[in-house]
């Protein structure tokens, strides 16, 4: 049900779009760092205490946008995105003679995205910066993965897989038609990326990026 209205809306968003004439406002492109999480939820009581990969991993963002219509503060955002996800945690390692800790190993699978948003913007002019906030639904595609990202669980990840993106940012002009600034999102996904009916697994990240824009 969750991943058909996110479809919906997407939808929604193209024919908004193209029933404005199409009007290209800017594009450009960002770049940045995410900050990705997961949730491991378990079904059965016996492993309702336990807790794995609960650590952030720190990846790579990289987007490609296009931003549509003239309105003064009103636009719409259609992305390509690049973003690791994943998640961290570090297992104790013991000795065959005892039980006693001799260090750790830190697992941290990594799961890289291309991702598709279409973002509703809304933006606040004052004189030559701009505040702005923006949300939409995402798309994203598994396209690669380290080996920690491999074998049971991660292989079986859902690709497709749908998702919520919201956050807020700021732009300045530094030319008359180039603008330099940063913005901060969230990206969830209400959807399970994997559920056997022991354990399901949901995505969510933190991203901070820097953005450079051609304004027409």
């Amino acid at each position: 049900m969750q991943h058909r209205f996110l479809c919906v809306a997407m939808l929604i968003l193209v024919f908004v779009a193209n029933g404005e004439g199409q009007s290209l406002r800017a594009f450009g492109m960002k770049l940045g760092m995410s900050e990705a999480s997961q949730q491991w939820v378990y079904t059965s009581a016996d492993m309702s205490g336990l807790s794995v990969f609960d650590q952030p991993r720190r990846g790579w963002n990289a987007v490609l946008f296009a931003e549509w219509f003239t309105h003064p503060s009103l636009s719409v955002l259609t992305e390509l995105n690049f973003i690791q996800k994943g998640a961290e945690d570090a297992f104790i390692i013991v000795s065959a003679e005892s039980p006693d800790e001799i260090g750790k190993k830190i697992i941290d699978p990594r799961i890289d995205y291309l991702s598709f948003p279409i973002l509703m913007k809304f933006r606040h002019a004052m004189g030559g910066t701009d505040l702005y906030c923006f949300a939409g639904p995402r798309m994203d595609l598994i396209v690669g993965r380290n080996s920690y990202g491999e074998g049971l669980v991660f292989s079986d990840f859902r690709s497709p897989e749908f998702g919520l993106s919201f956050g807020i940012g700021v732009d300045h002009s530094i030319l008359s038609n180039m603008r330099f600034g940063g913005e901060l999102r969230h990206s969830y996904s209400p959807q399970r990326a994997y559920d056997n009916g022991l354990v399901s697994v949901h995505n969510s990240s933190y991203e901070l990026l820097m953005s450079l824009t051609q304004v027409f």
